[in-house]
């Protein structure tokens, strides 16, 4: 399975996926370094946002935080092609289907995992905010 760093390539699928890069606004003096001698993970900021939810490029690490926080177990150097998905996923769908999964997984960085649950019992996962999840894990688009 793919791992994404923060980097150019993460920065990009994000923008593709509907995110909005923040950093000019939360990190001027961030933007102004990037701008004028590019990107590198070492020595800058970065922060991409979609609504109200973002995901921050703390240097070398990836923050993804929901409703302005973040479990510690959240902030990770490197993420999975799965999970990386799951978040963006989560992101994109209604507030009342993000907040169904956030009750059920409370650590973003392991909500793609209802996405399995949901094909391997389609049974059981009939409600609106499951059928939710499943087209927008499905539209994601890494590559």
């Amino acid at each position: 399975m793919t791992q994404f760093k923060a980097s150019h390539e993460l920065a990009d699928i994000l923008l593709r996926n509907c995110f909005k890069e923040t950093t000019k606004q939360i990190y001027p003096k961030h933007f102004e370094f990037i701008k004028n001698n590019g990107y590198n993970p070492d020595l800058s900021k970065r922060i991409f946002s979609l609504g109200t939810n973002n995901i921050k490029f703390d240097y070398i690490n990836i923050i993804p935080s929901y409703n302005g926080g973040c479990h510690g177990n959240e902030i990770a150097s490197q993420i999975g092609e799965l999970p990386l998905k799951g978040i963006i996923a989560f992101y994109k769908c209604s507030s009342r289907t993000r907040n169904f999964l956030y009750l059920r997984y409370r650590e973003i960085t392991k909500i793609y995992s209802h996405y399995k649950t949901i094909n391997e019992y389609p049974e059981w996962h009939k409600l609106k905010s499951d059928k939710e999840f499943r087209v927008q894990f499905e539209s994601i688009k890494i590559n």
